[in-house]
């Protein structure tokens, strides 16, 4: 899940025209889209959706965070959906999670999602692949900050058309006064990515990523008002934090925090904070 809002807010409008004549609105009080940490009363959330998932294809990308017994599968299978029992079993775990949160009223959204969306080959001037992930985990590809949503960049070739699901939702929130920014859309080229022949996953400090180009997932920050917390990882580079400090500027402080497990996905596998002054 990302989470949208956090604190009630009815929002005034003004009309701008663009050169082009299409009115947008202007948000001047506050906007629907605000959210400061990861534990505020929540108002509205984008949950994910897990029909037409296929398994991801095989990258050293993906060597460094998948435990050895699964490469055999990846190696052989990607391209492939899910097993059905599995996706159904995921899919009905979703819906009931939307349902509880609705009960609680929370407002619950959802990507937009088809059954072809990942099970297609495509092809940039950098690299080929033969399909897609899924559009689970919006937190991999969404941050919050305040007004501000944030796209992250990704770093795995697999997901780098994954925003397209979430797009009608994010124009959406744009039109009722959200900042909107999209990272630098990485090139994903070999020099991105240490040699799969020399990479030894599991091994301190072996990360896969190199600073060729600026890349993190959203879900490798977390956010506590003004202070972000974020780990260099398999997904995450130094750059790409660099990018993030510059980006939101002096009002915020960005950490980086070191663990001794170097293969976790993002930092909620080690570092989630659960209230002012309680941490797990």
């Amino acid at each position: 899940v990302i989470c949208i809002r956090t604190m009630l807010s009815a929002m005034r409008m003004q009309r701008v025209v663009s050169s082009a004549g299409k009115k947008f609105s202007s948000a001047v009080a506050k906007p629907i889209v605000n959210s400061h940490n990861e534990f505020d009363l929540l108002e509205e959330v984008i949950v994910g959706k897990v029909e037409g998932a296929t398994i991801p294809e095989w990258h050293v990308s993906g060597k460094a965070v998948w435990p050895e017994k699964w490469w055999d599968m990846y190696k052989t299978q990607s391209g492939q959906s899910f097993p059905p029992e599995m996706i159904n079993k995921a899919a009905a775990d979703l819906d009931n999670f939307a349902k509880i949160l609705e009960a609680e009223g929370v407002t619950v959204r959802r990507p937009e999602v088809t059954k072809e969306d990942f099970s297609q080959p495509y092809v940039t001037p950098d690299f080929e692949c033969t399909n897609g992930l899924y559009a689970a985990m919006p937190r991999d590809i969404l941050m919050v900050v305040g007004n501000e949503i944030i796209e992250a960049p990704m770093a795995w070739r697999s997901r780098f058309f994954e925003y397209r699901p979430y797009r009608k939702l994010i124009k959406e929130y744009f039109h009722k006064g959200a900042k909107w920014t999209a990272a630098p859309k990485p090139l994903m080229s070999d020099e991105l990515y240490e040699p799969e022949s020399t990479f030894k996953a599991g091994h301190a400090g072996a990360f896969v990523t190199t600073e060729f180009e600026p890349v993190f997932d959203a879900a490798e920050f977390t956010r506590i008002g003004k202070d972000l917390f974020v780990q260099r990882s398999q997904v995450t580079n130094n750059f790409g934090i660099e990018w993030m400090r510059r980006h939101l500027g002096p009002d915020y402080n960005i950490h980086v925090l070191d663990f001794q497990d170097k293969n976790a996905m993002h930092i909620d596998g080690t570092f989630i904070p659960l209230a002012p002054g309680k941490l797990l």
